[in-house]
Formats: structure tokens, C-alpha cells, sequence
């Protein structure tokens, strides 16, 4: 009658172990700071003009340097001199193949870039696995 409950204690031991997959990783290989300003009509964002006094977008590109392909989400705390905080960018790029590379515009800094002093990044990689 031991043999059932070893053989049981067995499988649930193997049910336990946790399986690792591929470390993910990636790397943003530019950004800069672009002034923007949204047509409402259209919502589409006419080339930067150095002359806007009003929003900023974070311009730039990102390196898938994972073993498999990636989607990247991608966050900016914009800083005035002080270090207060003047806005947020986000961008999200997705499907990246592996040693691919590519571009992103972040809107939502609804101040002049000139007010921008600093950018505080946060990334999150996100892992896409095909069966």
C-alpha cells in the first residue's frame, strides 16, 4: 500500500516545478524630444516645428535583444530643471523579431519641450511565444 502513495507523492512533486523560458530583454537605441501639435480634425500630427510653444512627443527606436520576439511598452516621466514633473509619454511597440529594431513616437507631454529638462524611463517586455 506505500508504493500507491509514493508514486502519488512522486507526481505531485513533478506537478510543482516551475518552468523557465527565455530571459527578455530590450533596449532603447534613440530617443529625442520632437515638438508636436494635433490637428483635432484629423487627430494626425503635422511634421515637428520648432516654433510650437505647446506639446512634445519622444521620438526614437527600440532593439529587440531577446532570443524570441517581443512587444515593448515604454514610459517617460518628463522633468522640468527643478525635477518636478511636467508630463508623461507612453508608446507601445509590438511584434519585435528577435536582433530586430523599431520606431516609436510617444505622445502626452502636453507641455513645450523646452520646459523638459530630464526624461525618467520605465520599460515592461513582454514575451510573444508561439506554440
Amino acid at each position: 500500500m506505500t508504493k500507491p502513495i509514493l508514486v502519488g507523492l512522486g507526481l505531485l512533486s513533478l506537478s510543482c516545478d516551475h518552468i523557465t523560458g527565455p530571459a527578455l530583454s530590450a533596449e532603447v537605441v534613440s530617443e529625442r524630444l520632437v515638438p508636436s501639435v494635433a490637428d483635432p480634425a484629423t487627430d494626425a500630427t503635422p511634421p515637428a516645428d520648432p516654433t510650437v510653444v505647446c506639446c512634445c512627443r519622444i521620438t526614437g527606436a527600440v532593439r529587440n535583444t531577446s532570443s524570441i520576439p517581443v512587444s515593448v511598452s515604454l514610459r517617460w516621466a518628463a522633468l522640468d530643471a527643478e525635477g518636478g514633473a511636467v508630463g508623461s509619454a507612453l508608446a507601445y511597440v509590438e511584434n519585435i523579431p528577435v536582433g530586430g529594431q523599431k520606431p516609436f513616437a510617444a505622445a502626452g507631454i502636453f507641455e513645450s519641450c523646452s520646459r523638459v529638462s530630464r526624461l525618467e524611463r520605465t520599460q515592461f517586455v513582454i514575451g510573444i511565444f508561439t506554440p
